[in-house]
């Protein structure tokens, strides 16, 4: 609305403002490429582009489209987009690769026991995964963010499933166990699924989706919090990195 009103000098400082706020928000990343490629500065705009195309969010990426209309006004053939997309889409994997490994715990602390029941009544406890690599997934049918990214956690336990060496786990956060197997079923997800029996709360969980990674010692080596977009490939890196 400032750049409209024009006002530039107000529009910039408010952009680079909730940009110093926040380098993961892809709409004003987006606004910012926009904004400098009206001001001709195509080169800073290209750059903010980029980097809102490695953001993870569900839906259309807005910085993907504007980039490829950029690419177009300096290559209007269009030749050699999708090898340039190509090359910043792998550049962002291996960033993301190496800032995943690089979070993993430098002093990790053993995870809280438990002794869980599983849908079918079977027991599981900290104690009989020792000697696993285990991811353990905090959910809730009640959570959206979570609910969103069960499809590729699914993939991740099939993955998996016949792999010695890990377990893939889940511990349902919901008021309602009992609506958790017919859900289960109509989504066809077969991951194991743990009720909660208080230690959601014991454990200091207070955001959904988090998911626990521990090494063959039990102890928590990696832990992400919040939705993830590219969650099969992710999460393998971190399970890969503790086997």
């Amino acid at each position: 609305m400032l750049y409209a009103e024009g006002k530039n000098a107000d529009a910039e400082q408010q952009l680079l403002k909730s940009y110093d706020m926040n380098h993961e928000n892809r709409a004003n990343l987006d606004h910012l490429g926009r904004f400098y490629e009206a001001k001709g500065d195509i080169t800073r705009a290209e750059s903010y582009y980029v980097k809102g195309l490695g953001v993870q969010m569900p839906g259309a990426n807005p910085c993907e489209a504007d980039l490829k209309a950029l690419y177009a006004k300096r290559h209007p053939d269009g030749a050699g987009f999708d090898t340039f997309i190509a090359d910043l889409r792998e550049k962002d994997r291996a960033r993301r690769h190496d800032t995943i490994l690089a979070d993993r715990v430098k002093a990790p602390a053993a995870a809280p026991a438990f002794d869980l029941r599983t849908l079918d009544g079977k027991r599981v406890s900290l104690d009989s995964l020792k000697g696993k690599v285990v991811a353990i997934n905090f959910w809730g049918i009640w959570c959206g963010w979570c609910v969103q990214e069960l499809p590729e956690y699914q993939k991740l336990f099939e993955k998996y499933k016949a792999d010695p060496d890990v377990v893939i786990l889940t511990i349902d956060n919901d008021h309602s166990p009992d609506d958790v197997p017919p859900w289960m079923t109509s989504k066809k997800y077969t991951f194991p699924v743990l009720y909660d029996d208080g230690f959601v709360a014991k454990a200091g969980i207070t955001a959904f989706p988090t998911t626990w990674f521990l090494d063959r010692e039990g102890r928590r080596a990696f832990v992400k919090v919040g939705w993830s977009e590219k969650l099969l490939e992710e999460f393998s890196w971190r399970l890969e990195a503790l086997k």
